[in-house]
């Protein structure tokens, strides 16, 4: 504490007293722990109006108390108390980070595990951090250095790369990942890039051999080979991955892999597991949930439609003999767009337009095809999350069933949002608003989620997985080497991303 000498009145001598500056701060301090997170503090006039000092060393004062993380500045309305962050699948669990350093650093490792930073990449310039995060210089260095400390960056020169020295410049040799296929030894399909997942696994096996790892395929035989540990076999692989599986063979795979591990408590490497409908595992698992993939598109679409100020929203969609996404047959897909943006925006209404294959031709005939895919209670379980609504209610009041989607245009001009599944549509929409001298954008937003190279001259607004991002996860969750952003049920977390163009605009 910074005092100085003043001769007393009484002896003559001089003694010591605190600077008006040192008691202003100790009072801030005192409220500080008494308000509740996200109360604001009085503001510097008034401040400066209770005490002998000025509005310049209020306003230092309380630069000094933000620097040290204790209060936040919000333009326009003056300095608060943090308010405690809302639980998010992406939150380090444990005690909320008490410094603005210690803030920075959980924010910084959040997106590197959600792979916005990669391993070997240049960490952005302090002064990029700074503005984006609004904190001070001193304080994007300390979360630097603390991020080398924790073994997630290095200092190479004057600037961070992401990742520890010994796994940029030291690769171990001779570890091994073997992909098990439980559909056969044909591959092509998984590593078709107009399939699913292909990009990612693409991206997958390129990481891995950046890395120096051996890639093996194997077969479901091989697999249970591996299982049973009979004789004399090699050790395990440092990596599993299992793709291809059915529902039913998802369970015995689960345990025999936990009875692997069991056997090995040393076991150094991950199982990812690819599939559909998994179920939440702890211990050495990371896990593609294709359906979830899905969950974060339509999650990211509800935001960007929220962002835009959108409400009336039309879905078309033609059922294909390759789905947009094959975990969720016929339009089901498409609903959770409309599901989450009613999570967001309560006063959101949603149509479907719907070209089923074969003989659908009404909506009741689109339900009963709809359960053959899905048992009904799982559908009820699945709405209830979202609306106090059946199946029924929603497909009989909200779908359209017709063998031509460009017909079903016009009837549905009173929207402000088109979204369309297949880019071909796309392009007659955009045509069709054209037409009606309603060019795409403002009046309309059309947006597709193909993102057809074919269309690109239109600038159709597309709403893509970010299949490169998806691979690098799942290479990282394999290797273990650094921590991986993650779903609350423990899934690897996707990320899907708005390619903004010329077909949509806020209104």
């Amino acid at each position: 504490m910074r005092r100085e000498r003043k001769k007393s009145p009484e002896t003559g001598l001089k003694t010591w007293r605190t600077k008006p500056s040192d008691a202003l701060r100790r009072r801030l301090r005192a409220q500080v722990a008494q308000l509740q997170p996200g109360s604001f503090l009085p503001a510097a006039d008034a401040l400066a109006g209770e005490g002998v000092v000025s509005p310049r060393t209020v306003r230092r004062v309380l630069t000094e108390l933000r620097d040290e993380g204790l209060i936040q500045t919000v333009r326009g309305r003056g300095s608060r108390i943090p308010p405690v962050p809302e639980d998010d699948a992406l939150s380090v669990s444990g005690p909320t980070p008490a410094t603005s350093v210690q803030r920075l650093v959980e924010a910084l490792k959040t997106a590197i595990g959600a792979g916005e930073w990669k391993q070997g990449e240049v960490l952005p310039l302090v002064k990029q951090v700074r503005m984006r995060f609004g904190v001070t210089t001193a304080t994007v260095s300390a979360a630097y250095r603390a991020l080398a400390r924790d073994g997630l960056a290095v200092r190479i020169g004057k600037r961070y790369r992401v990742g520890a020295f010994r796994a940029l410049c030291q690769t171990v040799r001779n570890r091994e990942v073997v992909v098990y296929n439980f559909a056969g030894t044909d591959y092509s399909v998984l590593f078709d890039e107009a399939g699913p997942i292909g990009r990612a696994f693409r991206k997958m096996e390129n990481e891995f051999t950046a890395h120096e790892f051996r890639i093996g395929y194997e077969s479901a035989w091989a697999f249970d080979r591996l299982l049973q540990g009979r004789g004399r076999q090699p050790p395990p692989p440092f990596g599993i991955v299992c793709c291809n599986f059915t529902g039913d063979q998802y369970p015995a795979i689960v345990e025999g892999l936990q009875a692997l591990f069991r056997r090995m408590p040393e076991y150094p490497g991950t199982a990812l597991l690819i599939g559909l409908n998994l179920k939440r595992l702890s211990g050495p698992f990371a896990q593609i949930d294709l359906g979830n993939l899905w969950t974060i598109r339509a999650r990211t679409l509800a935001q960007y439609l929220v962002k835009l100020r959108r409400r009336r929203v039309t879905v078309f969609f033609e059922q294909s003999d390759r789905p947009i996404c094959p975990a969720h047959p016929l339009f089901w897909a498409f609903v959770k767009i409309w599901l989450e943006l009613k999570r967001i925006q309560p006063d959101a209404t949603c149509h479907f337009v719907v070209k089923p294959q074969r003989s659908i031709r009404t909506p009741a005939s689109l339900l009963r095809a709809i359960y053959r895919h899905y048992a009904r209670d799982h559908l009820r379980s699945f709405l209830s999350q979202y609306e106090p609504m059946t199946p029924e209610a929603l497909i009989l009041r909200q779908v359209t069933v017709t063998p031509d989607l460009s017909a079903c245009f016009e009837p549905h001009l009173s929207a402000d949002t088109w979204i369309l599944a297949q880019d071909a549509y796309a392009a007659r929409a955009c045509a069709f608003l054209e037409g009606q001298a309603r060019a795409p954008g403002r009046q309309m937003a059309v947006i597709g989620v193909e993102n057809d190279p074919a269309y690109y001259h239109l600038g159709i607004t597309a709403c893509v997985e970010d299949w490169d991002t998806i691979g690098y996860l799942m290479a990282h969750a394999v290797m273990r080497d650094i921590p991986i952003a993650r779903t609350t049920r423990r899934f690897i977390r996707p990320r899907c991303q708005i390619l903004e163009r010329k077909t949509a605009r806020p209104s």
